[in-house]
């Protein structure tokens, strides 16, 4: 982690000062903070990036991710993916892939540190969940590989059942005897459960006491990388929200690509000093009345080769049920589109190049392959039309290739459920800013490992 002062104008030079931030409109809760920037950038890893895959297992694993998250996003209509599961209900299947991929392990990682004195792990960042929460350890689960134990931090308490933010449905809070307990179960059966607590956070040269945060006592898949997740959607119980006053309710990312040595980086804090207005794509942040937490934007259209496309307006809508909609999210990897706006984008693309379509590739998965690699063929161009920019994504950002079969595939999958996914894929080497006073986001092109 590392602290971005060497970016920052000689207006903002660093301070040291403690902030007391307003509490949560439904606690009673206060947070002290101890902060030395006008910044915090804390350095991001790709899930795969440790991992020895081979380029075709990255796709799979790609592809993989990509489905599991749709099918958590888009089960629950008008919900988002932390919400308890129908347990009389089978996830649905995705059009073009079933997966067998058990618990959702994220996309990019993040160290931290919590307690007194600190405990560091390393946990997913998450813009489609609420809850912070990490395994904790429990006289009950010795057995288990814990990243926490509350009894060896002096910093440690348990919220209350008193505090109105315990029994609360909709935060999945319940009163479990004199603790405020949570359980939390995702629509592949995994899950945590355990006690809502009050930790002291640690993020390069911000310490923020008084962070509610999920002290999980049992935790049902996530073995693949560990099992904590830190949510950053626009939930009171997300980190972007509990420290939003010190942050100015901003934050941003910008992700590498999945090699180790690709770089990647989390900033919480104003962006301004490295969005150009000139190349920026901003969009406000649509507010949907069923799914409030989460990340919707307005997508009017979609153009392939210069050419837009016939997709009917409801295709990228939020309905009356807040079902649908297009949803930016760090936790996908590929983009997903509902089916019209799928095939749509697939004809096109087969229009485009006539003869050098290769329908289906059996070792990357992908159904829009075309024969050659983006260097010997002329592949089509790709522009998102959002509400107040149009995004030319980067041709790296939707193509993969396969160099064996000399193959360049579309990195867009049909999603199994009515909403559209902006993936991390499609993000890359764009500094993505979210100002949630102002309600935008903005896409600024940026080589990530010089930010």
């Amino acid at each position: 982690m590392e602290v971005a002062g060497t970016h920052l104008p000689s207006f903002l030079l660093i301070l040291l000062f403690t902030v007391y931030l307003l509490p949560l409109s439904s606690s009673t809760n206060t947070i002290t903070t101890t902060f030395a920037s006008a910044c915090i950038v804390v350095q991001l890893t790709h899930a795969d990036a440790h991992m020895n895959l081979t380029y075709q297992e990255h796709i799979h694993a790609a592809i993989n991710r990509t489905h599991h998250r749709a099918q958590q996003l888009s089960r629950h209509t008008g919900r988002g993916r932390d919400h308890h599961r129908n347990s009389s209900s089978q996830p649905q299947q995705a059009t073009t892939l079933n997966t067998s991929l058990q618990g959702y392990n994220g996309e990019y990682f993040m160290k931290l540190e919590i307690g007194t004195p600190p405990t560091s792990f390393t946990a997913s960042i998450d813009t489609g969940s609420n809850l912070i929460w990490a395994k904790c350890y429990h006289p009950t689960n010795e057995e288990d590989d814990p990243l926490f134990d509350p009894q060896s931090s002096s910093s440690y308490s348990k919220v209350p059942c008193s505090d109105p933010i315990c029994n609360n449905s909709r935060l999945h809070t319940s009163c479990n005897a004199l603790d405020c307990g949570y359980t939390i179960k995702y629509v592949d059966g995994t899950g945590s459960e355990g006690t809502l607590s009050l930790e002291t956070f640690t993020l390069g040269s911000l310490t923020a006491n008084g962070i509610r945060f999920g002290c999980s006592s049992v935790v049902n898949g996530f073995e693949a990388t560990g099992p904590a997740i830190v949510g950053m959607n626009k939930g009171p119980l997300s980190l972007i929200t509990q420290l939003g006053p010190l942050i100015g309710y901003q934050f941003s990312y910008c992700l590498g690509g999945y090699s180790a040595f690709d770089k990647s980086k989390l900033t919480l804090g104003p962006s301004s000093h490295l969005i150009k207005a000139n190349t920026t794509t901003s969009t406000p942040l649509l507010m949907n009345p069923g799914n409030q937490r989460q990340y919707f934007v307005t997508l009017l259209g979609i153009s392939v080769g210069g050419k837009r496309l016939p997709i009917s307006e409801s295709a990228f809508q939020v309905q009356s049920d807040g079902s649908g909609g297009v949803l930016v999210d760090s936790g996908s990897t590929f983009t997903g589109l509902v089916e019209e706006a799928y095939k749509l984008v697939h004809e096109a693309f087969l229009t485009e190049v006539g003869q050098q379509f290769y329908l289906y590739n059996p070792d990357l998965r992908l159904d829009a392959c075309l024969n050659g690699l983006p260097d010997s063929i002329s592949i089509p161009t790709l522009t998102f039309h959002f509400d107040g920019g149009d995004l030319q994504v980067p041709l790296e950002n939707y193509i993969v290739t396969d160099s064996r079969r000399q193959l360049s595939c579309l990195a867009i999958l049909p999603t199994p459920g009515e909403m559209n996914i902006i993936g991390s894929t499609l993000q890359q080497n764009f500094l993505v800013h979210y100002d949630l006073g102002k309600n935008m986001i903005s896409f600024t092109p940026a080589q990530c490992s010089s930010l």
